[in-house]
């Protein structure tokens, strides 16, 4: 009996923390979503477009820790054509040759 509760306990607790990970998960995504709308809707071409790009996206007011934590240390990049050059994280040069996106 004493080992079933420890085991219940167990899978419980790693239940409540799944679910709090999902949670926080969907939080920072709707952080990125708000952030990329606000600053697609004041890109205009323009350097001056760009810098109230960014600072619409780091201006959005979300929040994650069920609204209670700010989001800090965000980081915006925008591309500088449409047309590329677009930042592919970390790829060799020859994955970025072989990737074409449109």
């Amino acid at each position: 009996m004493g080992l079933a509760s420890v085991v219940l306990f167990g899978f419980l607790g790693i239940a409540m923390d799944m679910g709090r990970m999902y949670i926080t998960k969907n939080e920072a995504q709707a952080y990125a979503d708000a952030g990329a709308l606000a600053a697609a809707q004041l890109l205009d071409g323009t350097s001056t477009g760009v810098t109230a790009a960014k600072n619409a996206a780091t201006g959005v007011g979300n929040k994650w820790a069920f609204n209670t934590t700010a989001f800090t240390g965000t980081t915006v990049e925008v591309a500088t054509s449409s047309a590329g050059p677009w930042t592919l994280g970390r790829h060799t040069a020859e994955s970025r040759d072989q990737l074409h996106l449109r």
